[in-house]
Formats: structure tokens, C-alpha cells, sequence
């Protein structure tokens, strides 16, 4: 971050909570910096941004993306930092009413619980449209979806099926705050597990 100015043209997207107060700490020299998703139990806010672009992106390894290449500028084993300049795509990120992924992207694997949040972030003259591939939990298919913005109005409704499919979502703008309705509420899945499920996301990518 320090390479990229004095942190005010980045925004920070990491969705585990260990690694979030990680980062605030190392980047507490910087007030400029954004962040998109925050534990608001600790944090006081559920984000510390104004929603707008900004040209980078810092990224947890749990971030889903659909990138150029060249896009990613410097990356370690626990974050990566993304110049949304530098070509085309976009960023998702479970935030709230999901539980955590059962494995690391390129493959994505992550139940929803109710309500399931996402934030996205598209790079410039990125096809402005999601496409969300996922599946219902078998106990509740089919399932109704809607997809719509925080406290906005719906995107996209589907009905799911315990088939993975997928489904387009128009994105509202480069930056968005999406929720994902599920019609029936989550279930425990009757085999020893004892999460809440109702919803799968096996994939997001640009179109």
C-alpha cells in the first residue's frame, strides 16, 4: 500500500476477522484507506467507505475474482493487491449470512445461510453484468432467490435446484452492495452438521 500513494485511492475487502484486524493495525498509519467489509461487533460499523471506486483494491484469500492478468500488482500468502486499471473484472466477497468457504478460490465452495451478502467491485469497462453459479441445499429444492441491492430494489429472481446452475445479475453500478433472498429459510442439512443451510455458491464471474 505504501508503494500506491498515501492509501486514500484503496479500499481494503478482506472477510476474515483475524486477518481484518491484521491489516487495520498494519495500515493504522494510513487514514485514508477504505474498507468494504467490517466486523461491526469490533469494528463499531459494518464499512468504512463511501462507496466509491477506487483504483485499488486490496484483496484476503478468500475473494472470489474474475480478473485479467497483470491485474494483481503484489500478493503474499494472505493478501493480494489488485489495480483495477490494469484491465478488466471483478472482485466478490461473502461478507454477512454466510458461513466460512469450504475452499480456496479458484474453487469456490460457500453455504449461505439466510440472506447472504455480497460486495463487488468491478474494474472500468467490465461486462456490468454477475453471473452467479450456485445450488439449493437438495432439503429445500426448488429454491426461490432474489437478488437485489442492500435496501434497494430486486436485480434478478431464479428459482435453484440441487443442480449446480447458474443465473445473470445486472450490476447496479461499479460498486455494489448485494443481498441474496432465499425464499425458504435454511435447514439443518440432517447429516451431523449442524449449520444452517440453504444456498451453495460454486462460482461468480464477469457476464
Amino acid at each position: 500500500v505504501d508503494e500506491v500513494g498515501d492509501g486514500s485511492n484503496v479500499v481494503v475487502t478482506v472477510p476474515r476477522y483475524f486477518d481484518q484486524l491484521w491489516i487495520a493495525d498494519a495500515l493504522r498509519d494510513r487514514p485514508g484507506v477504505s474498507y468494504g467489509a467490517l466486523y461491526p461487533d469490533y469494528f463499531t460499523s459494518a464499512s468504512a467507505w463511501d462507496g466509491e471506486p477506487r483504483r485499488y483494491v486490496l484483496i484476503g484469500v478468500d475473494a472470489i475474482t474474475d480478473l485479467d492478468p497483470d491485474m494483481v500488482i503484489r500478493s503474499n500468502e494472505r493478501f493480494s493487491l489488485v489495480d483495477l486499471r490494469r484491465g478488466e473484472g471483478l472482485i466478490a466477497v461473502a461478507t454477512a449470512g454466510w458461513w466460512p468457504s469450504e475452499s480456496v478460490p479458484p474453487v469456490v465452495s460457500q453455504w449461505m445461510a439466510d440472506e447472504g451478502q455480497l460486495l463487488v467491485v468491478a474494474a472500468p469497462g467490465t461486462d456490468p453484468r454477475l453471473r452467479v453459479e450456485g445450488q439449493a441445499l437438495d432439503l429445500l429444492s426448488p429454491l426461490g432467490v432474489v437478488v437485489r441491492e442492500v435496501g434497494g430494489p430486486a436485480l434478478a429472481r431464479t428459482t435453484t435446484t440441487a443442480a449446480v446452475g447458474g443465473f445473470t445479475v445486472p450490476l447496479p453500478g461499479p460498486v455494489a452492495f448485494l443481498v441474496i433472498d432465499n425464499d425458504e429459510p435454511a435447514v439443518l442439512p440432517g447429516t451431523g452438521d449442524v449449520r444452517l443451510l440453504s444456498f451453495r455458491l460454486t462460482g461468480l464471474r464477469r457476464g
